[in-house]
């Protein structure tokens, strides 16, 4: 699959949306919330061997702040959005073991770190406007993103311990 965007929305300098598997054992594990939040505050995710849902978590909240303040550019960021959706989930599929809950279709992990970013960038904004840091809505704000922070550990924990390529575990049971 071949993705395009403007320079503007993403940073050149990394090479990004391949899929292909990297040798750190880091590299098969899905983050935790910790580490989504750093990424979204730039602090990981942008050197060559980090995780890629990290690099992707980057990504979505530079997207969200470039959407904020461009609404103009809003179809364009959106779709972007909804590639890098897809880039998660299939590198959720390929590299995560997830378990089944009697039938239950599987949660995106790429609408739940698109979601997380979006009220953590929220929140930032939120915060850079009150004039005070205590106010209500920057509480909410902040709330908000405790509970989705929350939710993401949630999805995570229903796949524990270090992943492998899907099928891999299903030979070795053999």
């Amino acid at each position: 699959m071949t993705i395009t965007t403007s320079p503007e929305l993403v940073d050149a300098r990394v090479p990004r949306d391949r899929v292909a598997a990297e040798t750190t054992s880091d590299q098969h594990s899905l983050p935790d919330w910790h580490q989504l939040l750093a990424a979204f505050r730039g602090e990981i995710g942008r050197l060559p061997g980090d995780n890629l849902v990290t690099r992707w978590a980057s990504d979505f909240a530079s997207l969200h702040r470039v959407r904020h303040l461009n609404p103009n550019r809003s179809a364009e960021i959106d779709c972007r959005r909804r590639q890098i959706v897809i880039l998660v989930d299939s590198w959720t599929e390929t590299y995560v073991t997830t378990t089944s809950h009697g039938g239950s279709s599987r949660r995106s992990f790429g609408a739940a770190a698109d979601l997380l970013a979006a009220a953590y960038v929220a929140a930032e904004y939120c915060l850079m406007a009150a004039e005070d840091a205590s106010a209500a809505p920057v509480h909410a704000a902040w709330e908000r993103v405790a509970e989705l922070a929350c939710r993401w550990n949630d999805l995570v924990a229903e796949n524990p311990g270090r992943w492998q390529p899907s099928g891999v575990a299903d030979q070795d049971r053999r």
